[in-house]
C-alpha cells in the first residue's frame, strides 16, 4: 500500500506511468475484499482507512480520488457492521471515536451503538475536548 501511495514519478514513461495507476485502482478496489475475507481486526482497519487520506499524494489524479473515496466508503461500511456486531467494543476510546466522527460510517447500521458506548466514552472530557467530535 506504502509503495503505490504517491503518484508516480512526472518524468516515467507513459507505460510506466498508466501501471502505476493501474496498479493504484487495483488496491483500491481489493481492499475492502481482502478486509472482510481476512477479517481483519477493527483497529487494522481503522489504521488502513487513516493511511488512505494520503493515497495518491497531495494533489491525486481525480480517478485515483475517486476510487479512494469508493474504497474508504466501503471500508466505512465494513467498521460500521463491526461496531453494530461488537467487534469494535473492546477498541473503542475517546480518540477512536473521534477518527470514527471523521470518516464516512453507514450511520444508519452503527448509530445506535455508538450512541450507547458515545458517553461512556466522553465521560469527564472538556468541552476543548469534546468541541471538535461536535464540528466533525
Amino acid at each position: 500500500l506504502k509503495s503505490l501511495s504517491l503518484p508516480s514519478h512526472p518524468k516515467a514513461d507513459v507505460t510506466t506511468q498508466i501501471n502505476h495507476l493501474d496498479a493504484q485502482k487495483k488496491i483500491l478496489i481489493a481492499l475492502p475484499n481482502v478486509c472482510e475475507k481476512k477479517n481483519m481486526s477493527f483497529k487494522r482497519t481503522l489504521e488502513l482507512i487513516t493511511s488512505l487520506n494520503a493515497f495518491g499524494g497531495e494533489h491525486p489524479e481525480l480517478k485515483v480520488l475517486d476510487w479512494r473515496h469508493r474504497c474508504q466508503k466501503e471500508l466505512g461500511d465494513i467498521v460500521s457492521e463491526m461496531i453494530r456486531d461488537g467487534k469494535a467494543k473492546d477498541d473503542l476510546t475517546f480518540g477512536t471515536l473521534a477518527e470514527l466522527c471523521e470518516m464516512t460510517l453507514d450511520w444508519r447500521t452503527c448509530g445506535e451503538r455508538l450512541t450507547k458506548e458515545a458517553p461512556k466514552l466522553c465521560e469527564g472530557r472538556t468541552l476543548e475536548d469534546l468541541l471538535p467530535l461536535l464540528k466533525s
